[in-house]
């Protein structure tokens, strides 16, 4: 089950989407994998239809970068707040 959550992510953000289609489907899907292919369903509807999940009408397509992804705000965030490490101005044994 986990790796159809995973595969079906990889699917619904590749430019050959369209044109992945399972063979089968797992004979009882668990209620995460269901919920993954009702988030993605916008993107990949021929294989939400195989789940027997119907891509409303006014269906928008989940963000890519709502998962792991971090912010841009939070991305230049943490690069401006990490630790400068600078040689220290008297020489010693620790630096070679």
């Amino acid at each position: 089950q986990d790796r159809w959550i995973t595969v079906l992510e990889a699917v619904a953000f590749s430019p050959v989407r369209s044109s992945v289609k399972p063979a089968a489907i797992p004979a009882q899907p668990s209620e995460a994998l269901l919920a993954t292919v009702k988030r993605l369903a916008p993107l990949i509807p021929h294989i939400a239809a195989m789940f027997g999940v119907a891509v409303e009408a006014g269906a928008s397509a989940p963000n890519r970068c709502a998962r792991h992804a971090p912010t841009a705000q939070r991305r230049n965030r943490q690069l401006h707040e990490a630790p400068i490490l600078r040689r220290p101005s008297a020489p010693n044994n620790l630096w070679v």
